[in-house]
């Protein structure tokens, strides 16, 4: 191991009343460092004479005391190159640093620096060395080391609207869950307000950008610059963009597939509850519910009207709102799509303040497939969404550890859950009874 300073020490109160150690820097030569080992030896002893020893001396032997006493004949501390990798590879050791490749490869550590960020300024012999040394040690670049160079802030942000509604609850778990390994600290900024997100864009593409960002809407053409000035790693959810890695799902095909089930069990009088498509906050997906809503009629050859489908904020309470609209028409829908479980649970409500049965006089879908779905048996249309938040996190991180890398996507799929809100329409079994009556 290098010969190293002694870290400096952080005090911050807790539980354990610990200290904390910082990495200590690469120290320059045997001289010194025996007069680092008197030092450190007088400094342990003032502190055990203030009782503190047992606090810190465990860990400054173990982070500075034991490499003084390793046999060194340069600054990195290795006599040989086949002992610097005989000591990166020894079980139990940390990985490679920067320093056992600059030593591997007879070079400083800048110069490696220099080679991993591909400077132009190193000679082509001298990258081949360094690159040589990479590989046979392993060496993978910290990436906490890198963003607090290029003054990043070390952390992850996550921009989710409507951050207590279910659904993103169901994504926030998911994140949590893909950044756990990282041990990276998770930022959530809320959207219930257009200001809102104006604010929280400002911020996240200031001087000082979090390390990462996840990003669950579809961004303006104005984002997308303030974004790749920032330099940070993006990753949208439920969004695609071409430019940066995107976890999604074809919510046109939901809407298809939604309106299908109504259709197969015999609807024909469809309607559709969801959410304004003007509004400023970046949702898309309800809009694209809504047009997949129109081809499966439009498959079935049947017009859609326009009558039947009724759009507002986001929210259980608005959806009961619209549902009533419809459910009080002199011709009401036998079946409704919503656009979100959230709002399939409104249109229930409706239903059940105006005594229609469900399913025996109306047929309710939803889609996302959240937890209350399942208790009240909701039939819906289910979207991953702890899976989209974990693959986002973990393309994000990987992002963040190779700088550079191509964007990638994943398209995740949707699955149809048949559970007690859907079912014939009363017409059409009042008639398939007359016929069996009639045999």
């Amino acid at each position: 191991m290098p010969v190293r300073r002694p870290g400096r020490i952080e005090w911050t109160p807790s539980d354990s009343d610990e200290f904390k150690v910082c990495p200590p820097q690469p120290f320059p030569g045997i001289r010194l460092a025996e007069r680092f080992r008197k030092r450190t030896k007088l400094w342990l002893a003032k502190q055990e004479a203030r009782g503190s020893r047992r606090v810190v001396s465990r860990m400054l032997r173990e982070v500075c005391l034991d490499t003084v006493d390793q046999p060194c004949k340069d600054e990195t501390g290795f006599t040989t190159e086949a002992d610097c990798v005989k000591r990166a590879e020894e079980p139990g050791t940390r990985r490679a640093t920067i320093g056992h490749v600059a030593a591997l490869a007879g070079v400083s550590a800048p110069t490696v620096s220099r080679v991993l960020t591909g400077s132009a300024n190193v000679a082509p012999q001298t990258r081949s060395k360094v690159e040589a040394a990479i590989d046979q040690l392993d060496y993978r670049p910290s990436a906490i080391a890198q963003a607090l160079s290029y003054g990043k802030t070390m952390s992850i942000a996550a921009v989710v609207p409507f951050l207590t509604h279910p659904s993103a609850v169901h994504l926030i778990r998911g994140l949590i869950d893909g950044l756990r390994a990282s041990r990276l600290p998770l930022t959530l900024y809320d959207i219930e307000e257009p200001h809102h997100r104006v604010e929280h864009v400002e911020v996240l593409t200031s001087s000082h950008p979090p390390v990462g960002m996840l990003f669950a809407l579809n961004p303006t053409p104005a984002e997308i610059v303030a974004f790749k000035a920032a330099g940070s790693p993006v990753v949208f959810v439920d969004a695609d963009v071409p430019a940066f890695s995107s976890v999604s799902v074809d919510h046109r095909a939901a809407g298809r597939l939604a309106t299908q089930h109504l259709l197969d069990l015999g609807h024909e009088r469809i309607g559709f509850v969801g959410d304004l498509e003007r509004q400023s906050s970046g949702f898309v997906s309800s809009a694209l519910h809504r047009r997949g809503y129109r081809d499966a009629l439009e498959s079935a050859r049947i017009r859609p009207d326009r009558s039947l489908e009724q759009a507002g904020h986001h929210g259980q309470d608005y959806a009961r709102t619209l549902a009533l609209g419809l459910l009080k028409d002199v011709e009401p829908p036998t079946g409704i799509v919503a656009a979100s479980d959230t709002q399939a649970m409104g249109v229930m409500d409706a239903a059940r303040e105006l005594g229609i049965d469900v399913p025996g006089e109306l047929s309710i879908i939803g889609f996302d497939d959240i937890s209350m779905s399942a208790f009240v048996g909701l039939t819906t249309v289910r979207q991953p969404l702890e899976e989209s938040g974990r693959i986002a996190a973990e393309i994000l991180i990987a992002a963040i550890e190779t700088p550079g890398s191509p964007p990638i996507h994943e398209r995740l799929p949707v699955d149809l859950i048949t559970r007690e809100t859907t079912g014939e329409p009363r017409r059409k079994r009042r008639k398939a009874r007359e016929r069996r009556e009639t045999r």
